[in-house]
């Protein structure tokens, strides 16, 4: 009986056992029911779930015949190219449902900036990032987003710059400041980098990793004093992190404070050990 297949598959569905699902949808469409679309539909659904994407693939395409334009079968088409690989595929499908349903284009450009974010593709996550700035050019996230891209690309100047209009967005949006002193650290312009460090640490108090890096940043300008104190709140604010305790070390050797390294020795030994034996040499 074609209903009792069907309602079958349903069962399984509801029940999370997506193979026995797609398997009695399969049966369902073996029977040759005037409209299919619905089952392929479920049966591409239990596929993508059971972690089938060339399945669900095929099925979510027969489900399309008849409705061509539906948003729920092509965003989970869409969901199972990514899945299944096939990005420019799924970044075609993503992007046809902008088209679609315009409303929500960002929403689709967010799961192409998303999906290549994650597959390492740069230049393609910054074509999405700089679509999602223009389809929202007051949104201090979006611009974000791409000044965030640029700087995974290692296109630091650019991303600094995408970064200022963050701030002229939003001045008090602590990430921004943190990632241009980030952006300026690795162009190795380290008293230019010193500011928005600072700027986070004054928004964020707290902030362990502005501290940390106003103190390295006066370390590789050679100013130890204007060292220690950052890196010395570093400890006390992530006593777990060994870095700060030999940046510390280090900082008590150039000031000729021998007392105070050895001292920082000590906690950096039951911290991390390999960073200890590192350490150990210069104190003679």
């Amino acid at each position: 009986d074609k209903e009792a297949t069907l309602a079958l598959g349903d069962a399984y569905k509801d029940a999370r056992d997506f193979v026995k699902a797609a398997e009695a949808y399969e049966k369902y469409l073996s029977l040759k029911p005037d409209n299919p679309g619905p089952a392929y539909q479920r049966l591409g659904e239990s596929r993508k779930e059971a972690n089938q994407f060339d399945a669900a693939i095929a099925a979510f395409l027969e489900a399309l015949k008849p409705d061509p334009r539906s948003l729920n079968i092509n965003l989970n088409l869409a969901q199972s190219y990514e899945k299944a690989g096939q990005l420019d595929k799924a970044e075609e499908t993503y992007k046809f449902l902008a088209d679609v349903d315009p409303k929500s284009a960002i929403s689709y450009y967010g799961y192409v900036l998303n999906m290549y974010d994650k597959a390492g593709q740069p230049a393609k996550a910054i074509e999405a990032a700089t679509k999602l700035v223009d389809l929202n050019p007051k949104n201090e996230q979006a611009i974000y987003n791409l000044g965030y891209e640029l700087q995974k690309a290692q296109k630091y100047s650019e991303a600094i710059e995408v970064f200022k209009s963050v701030l002229d967005v939003n001045p008090n949006y602590d990430y921004a400041h943190l990632q241009i002193g980030f952006c300026y650290y690795s162009l190795m312009k380290y008293k230019e980098a010193i500011e928005p460090f600072k700027k986070n640490v004054e928004l964020v108090p707290d902030s362990a990793t502005g501290l940390f890096y106003i103190g390295i940043c006066y370390m590789y300008l050679k100013d130890y004093n204007a060292a220690l104190e950052p890196i010395k709140k570093t400890t006390e604010l992530q006593p777990d992190n060994g870095n700060a305790f030999y940046n510390l070390a280090v900082v008590y050797l150039n000031l000729r404070d021998n007392f105070s390294a050895r001292e920082v020795y000590r906690k950096l030994t039951a911290i991390d050990a390999n960073l200890a034996a590192k350490l150990k040499p210069l104190l003679r």
